[in-house]
């Protein structure tokens, strides 16, 4: 899932909710009812979000120990040089 394709989804989603309420609403009325979407929008993307969630940690963590191998491989270098090894 692209972050791209879940924007739309919300916006078209937002789009629909303010598109129900009437034109005479308050402010207030407004924020109720984009509140209610917003809840509604987390409890429908909920299985979504978490595989986003997961998968983002998973390729962080990647990130991370190719880092930490490059970093290792410099020290190594370093040492190496300095002890002529």
């Amino acid at each position: 899932m692209s972050i791209g394709q879940s924007n739309s989804r919300f916006e078209a989603g937002k789009a629909a909710a303010l598109s129900r309420i009437p034109e005479s609403s308050t402010i207030l009325d407004s924020e109720r009812a984009l509140s209610e979407f917003y809840k509604q929008w987390l409890i429908q993307e909920e299985d979504r979000m978490d595989a986003y969630t997961k998968e983002w940690r998973r390729r962080n963590f990647e990130n991370l120990v190719l880092a930490f191998r490059l970093e290792y491989k410099k020290i190594i270098l370093r040492v190496s040089r300095i002890f002529k090894i």
